[in-house]
This record gives C-alpha cells, structure tokens and sequence, in this order.
C-alpha cells in the first residue's frame, strides 16, 4: 500500500481514540513503484518481497480526534495532532 499515513484504532484505549502513523520518508517507496503497478508482473516471489514492514524510526505517531472515524468528516486537521494527547 503507497501512503503517506493511516490510522489505528487501539484496542486497549477507552474511548477509543485513534492513532496517525505518518510515514516521513515516502522515498522509501520511490525505487519499487513500477515493480508493484506492474499488472504483468506475475512472479509470486518477487512481489512478496515488496512486502516489507515499513521502518518504525521512520514514521511519526500522534493521537487523532476521535472524529477521523466518522466518514462524513473530511477535513485537513484530523491528520493534526489530537489537543489532549500531549
């Protein structure tokens, strides 16, 4: 998956107050984006090896609003850190 953040809902938080992963180097993916748009690319092994966990020292977490769960909230600033969760 190509992107430059998701979100996590953690088990273990009440309320649930989800998380935002940004990926600060998105560089990471330029060297492998013909190999994985490739449609002709059938090689099961070549495109498992694509496969790889992104590194953690390269990513920036932060809790988001609790709204970003919410499909009719669209809007910039819920990739911004959530207030409270300093």
């Amino acid at each position: 998956m190509l992107a430059s953040w998701f979100y996590e809902w953690p088990k273990t938080t009440t309320p649930k107050v989800p998380r935002c992963y940004r990926l600060l180097n998105e560089e990471l993916f330029v060297e492998h984006y013909e190999a994985w748009l490739d449609a002709d690319n059938q090689n099961v092994g070549d495109l498992k090896a694509l496969l790889q966990p992104y590194p953690a020292d390269e990513m920036q977490v932060h809790l988001v609003d609790p709204k970003v769960g919410n499909v009719r909230n669209d809007e910039p600033s819920l990739v911004e850190p959530f207030p409270n969760s300093a």
